[in-house]
């Protein structure tokens, strides 16, 4: 690989793998506070969770979104939230995190998901009804076609 000249000689960049060595990597795109002008993909097969951990139980749900999304050929997507409700609920002991964030999203990319949606948690948030959260986040800010 070659690049401009720099302080009057050319650099050049080789990169050698070893043989038999396959390289992937693993995209994902993180949406902060989703919503109307977020611009992204509508019609996600949509998780939701904390995902602190991504254990084998999340493996096994996310591989049912992926699975959903190859079938209906949709984007795959996680709902996750910040900061953790748990701070907000009891503000004076901060919760313990297995899996800090950068972590969690390289990881989600690696299980498959396209979309990291991360909805921001705070007392007015919580209040929320059943109804207003699925009206307002899953459908009208992330356009979820399905939620496993």
């Amino acid at each position: 690989m070659r690049y401009p000249q720099a302080g009057g000689r050319a650099i050049f960049v080789a990169i050698r793998w070893p043989r038999n060595c396959a390289v992937s990597v693993a995209v994902i795109r993180v949406v902060r506070h989703p919503g109307p002008r977020s611009n992204h993909p509508a019609g996600a097969v949509l998780a939701m969770g904390n995902f602190d951990g991504l254990h084998r139980g999340h493996a096994a749900l996310i591989g049912r979104v992926c699975e959903l999304a190859r079938q209906t050929d949709r984007p795959t997507g996680v709902l996750t939230f910040e900061p953790h409700p748990r701070s907000v609920f009891s503000p004076a002991t901060e919760p313990f995190r297995l899996t800090p964030f950068r972590v969690k999203e390289r990881e989600l990319a690696r299980l498959g998901i396209d979309l990291l949606f991360v909805q921001h948690f705070d007392l007015a948030f919580s209040k929320k009804s059943a109804e207003e959260f699925i009206a307002e986040v899953i459908v009208g800010a992330i356009g979820a076609s399905r939620v496993v």
